[in-house]
């Protein structure tokens, strides 16, 4: 069902963000349809409860905050998560803390374009289905490529790198000719 144009009130934050009564059986949310404002703050805690979210779209909310001290560390829904957008926000920090981090079984579709995001390129080592990543338009530096970027381990299909600070070139990225879609990091 498609709400964006249908000119309603948006819904108090208090009420959608509240989803204790039905968590067991959110499977999808995206706030943004509805017309709910998130801009601000924010933190994931809010939804760590929806042990069955499997499409996240936080994407254009004007979110800003840390990601990597709120994101996925106490979040339940990180092995039932399939598709997670929080692209065009202003959300800051690396996006994966490799400490203590729980496996993503279920992870196909990261975007997390147009953030600042910094750091290295994550290792994605507890990703087994990822097949699109879109890191490009953040901070993300450094020389060489992330393991699952050079061997077959991944179904990797879209990588989108540009626009960071990545010292790699195309020629580095020549293993991934497999894919359908390639973006150069420089």
């Amino acid at each position: 069902m498609e709400l964006q144009v249908c000119k309603m009130e948006p819904v108090p934050r208090e009420l959608v963000m509240n989803c204790s009564w039905n968590s067991k059986y959110v499977t999808s949310l995206f706030p943004h349809n509805v017309g709910l404002p998130l801009p601000g703050e924010f933190s994931f805690s809010t939804i760590s409860s929806l042990t069955m979210l499997q499409n996240l779209s936080l994407s254009t909310d004007q979110l800003t905050g840390n990601i990597s001290e709120s994101a996925f560390r106490f979040s339940q829904f990180v092995s039932t998560i399939r598709y997670l957008n929080v692209s065009n926000n202003f959300l800051v920090g690396e996006l994966i803390v490799q400490d203590g981090m729980p496996y993503f079984d279920s992870l196909e579709v990261v975007d997390a374009s147009n953030n600042q995001l910094v750091g290295k390129l994550p290792e994605f080592e507890f990703v087994v289905s990822l097949k699109v990543l879109h890191l490009g338009n953040n901070q993300l530096s450094g020389y060489h490529l992330p393991a699952f970027l050079q061997g077959n381990s991944m179904v990797l299909s879209e990588l989108d790198l540009s626009r960071n600070q990545l010292e790699c070139t195309l020629c580095t990225l020549f293993t991934l000719i497999q894919m359908k879609h390639c973006t150069d990091p420089s």
